[in-house]
């Protein structure tokens, strides 16, 4: 699984502490399910729950939760656990997470503090599209390669894919012992991705708000400059993320203009820091914060 397509963060800054009621939440739609984190005073202690709003029957997403509370004076509380989303268990998270006595003492400041949750989605079941393309043993004869990702094997042509991608020509048409082998092992890389990602290079219009991540991880990873511009041009005209996931993709692809027109779109400064911190190389976080002066 790439380490790009299917992480994210729900950021929210809670205000009016002191005078805190009710049942508050927020809903962000991501990888195109819909999420709603919730949050609210109960018997003494802050509830926080992660809800998937996801409405298909058979569907499941294992993840990877951290729940975690920001003070502005630099002071966090973190939380973290696994589990299972599906029809029968919509929500993971805790009635207990901190006291509220506890929360006020340690952690609220100004009357506010931030509350976050980062999600990493290791497996989704029940979401995959139907293919586009077949490259399994039926077209055998028309190929001199089998790559084996995953343990799938994909039946392929070399010159073809040597075309399409620098990584490719060199495997296949240099001096390595994998361009005399027949059949070839790629490791680390989600089998469902490879898929999407040689329907594209074989002319089939496989990129949606699902399998661009993917995709876009793949044609950077394997520098496939059409595979690349396919997916910064459905980013940039087509799709529905958000400019920060937008963001996100746009940095850890080396997509310049969907780098800046993601930037553009984004007005505040926390949700961009929230998850992008990690991949933000130098020059980018001081165009970042040129922006955001100038605001």
């Amino acid at each position: 699984m790439s380490p790009l397509e299917k992480k994210f963060t729900i950021s929210c800054l809670v205000p009016n502490v002191s005078e805190f009621y009710g049942d508050p939440h927020i809903v962000e739609t991501h990888f195109n399910v819909d999420w709603k984190l919730k949050y609210s005073r109960y018997q003494g202690f802050l509830l926080v729950f992660l809800e998937c709003m996801e409405k298909r029957k058979d569907y499941s997403i294992d993840v990877e939760l951290k729940f975690q509370i920001k003070a502005a004076n630099g002071a966090t509380l973190v939380a973290t656990d696994t589990g299972t989303y599906n029809m029968k268990n919509r929500e993971w998270g805790w009635h207990e997470f901190v006291s509220w006595k506890t929360l006020l003492n340690n952690y609220v400041f100004d009357d506010s503090f931030t509350l976050q949750v980062h999600v990493t989605m290791k497996k989704m079941r029940g979401f995959g599209k139907m293919n586009l393309r077949s490259f399994d043993e039926s077209v055998r004869e028309c190929s001199d390669v089998v790559l084996v990702v995953g343990g799938q094997k994909f039946y392929l042509c070399k010159m073809y894919l040597s075309l399409q991608s620098s990584y490719f020509k060199s495997l296949f048409l240099g001096n390595f012992d994998e361009c005399r082998k027949n059949e070839i092992e790629l490791k680390d890389i989600d089998p469902e991705d490879f898929q999407n990602f040689m329907e594209l290079l074989h002319g089939e219009n496989s990129i949606d708000d699902y399998t661009v991540d993917g995709i876009a991880y793949l044609a950077d990873m394997y520098d496939s400059p059409t595979a690349i511009r396919c997916c910064q041009d459905f980013l940039m005209t087509s799709s529905e993320k958000t400019p920060q996931e937008k963001l996100e993709i746009s940095m850890k692809c080396n997509m310049k203009d969907l780098k800046e027109k993601s930037l553009k779109n984004i007005n505040d400064l926390r949700s961009v820091t929230a998850s992008n911190l990690d991949s933000m190389d130098l020059d980018f976080a001081k165009e970042l914060l040129e922006k955001f002066m100038d605001l």
